[in-house]
């Protein structure tokens, strides 16, 4: 039996081997890429929703108190002018417009943040899609090596056979 193994030893190509372990190797390299964008993905999903707590916490609080303050400040301004404030008015008409601008301040806030965090999350969700080409990847250069490895056996055992030699 070992002087079968040896004889037989000499007549397999080595590019089998290497195509085995070529094949296992991409596997390997396919689920460690697709993991390291997974990861990716998790901490950009984690960022949206660190951004938006951010926003809804410390930022619109603080936009919509300094929006106050300088509403006040207007209102201050005018009210040591002697002016009087009347709905439709000049002092009133300004003062309107204030308001609308403070209002559309805070929904330009409002949309810029949703933009931001939408932009965080899809660019998590494409980074999973990424980690699943990533292993596909690794998973068809594995398949494509074990079918070259198996042709290499199959080529060496047609050359023995024709050749005249048994195969075993």
């Amino acid at each position: 039996m070992d002087q079968i193994f040896i004889n037989w030893g000499k007549y397999i190509n080595m590019s089998f081997f290497g195509d085995i372990i070529g094949g296992y190797g991409a596997s390997q390299l396919g689920k460690y890429n697709s993991s390291v964008t997974k990861e990716q993905a998790k901490i950009d999903a984690a960022k949206a929703e660190v951004r938006d707590k951010i926003y809804k916490t410390i930022e619109k609080p603080k936009l919509i108190r300094d929006l106050d303050t300088a509403y006040a400040d207007f209102k201050v301004s005018v009210f040591k002018s002697g002016i009087e404030l009347r709905a439709g008015e000049t002092s009133g008409i300004v003062s309107l417009r204030n308001k609308q601008n403070i209002v559309n301040e805070l929904a330009m806030a409002d949309y810029n943040n949703t933009v931001s965090v939408n932009d965080l999350k899809n660019q998590s969700i494409l980074l999973m899609a990424k980690a699943d080409g990533e292993r596909f990847k690794g998973d068809i250069t594995r398949n494509a090596a074990y079918a070259k490895a198996a042709g290499s056996l199959l080529t060496i055992g047609y050359n023995s056979n024709k050749a005249g030699r048994l195969v075993i």
